[in-house]
């Protein structure tokens, strides 16, 4: 009896280890939301490319997001600014629950 109460215990534990560093890492569960924020980047016709998209859930339905995304060379760093900040806006509009940050690099 005593083995199987053990048994359980160390079970439990393990799926509550792993549970947890899936909240603290990150996870890619949530394919819809990935898609949706890559064609929401990707409609910025300057933007060619956008990768290393990890969504962090940090309880209570509040999701971070941070992701790369490849903009013209030729643009200027105020203009890419601008670029992104209007993204983060019509992002931030459609899901009030999500914080995302964008990083961005020449093309």
């Amino acid at each position: 009896m005593g083995i199987i109460i053990s048994a359980l215990i160390i079970f439990t534990g393990f799926k509550t280890m792993l549970d947890i560093s899936k909240l603290l890492i990150g996870n890619h569960e949530n394919l819809d939301l990935t898609k949706n924020l890559s064609d929401i980047i990707l409609s910025e016709p300057k933007i060619s490319s956008v990768h290393d998209i990890m969504i962090h859930n940090y309880g209570n339905n509040k999701y971070y997001c941070s992701d790369s995304a490849y903009l013209n060379g030729d643009l200027t760093i105020n203009e890419s600014n601008k670029i992104l900040n209007s993204i983060k806006n019509n992002i931030a509009h459609s899901y009030n629950n999500l914080d995302i940050d964008i990083e961005f690099r020449p093309n």
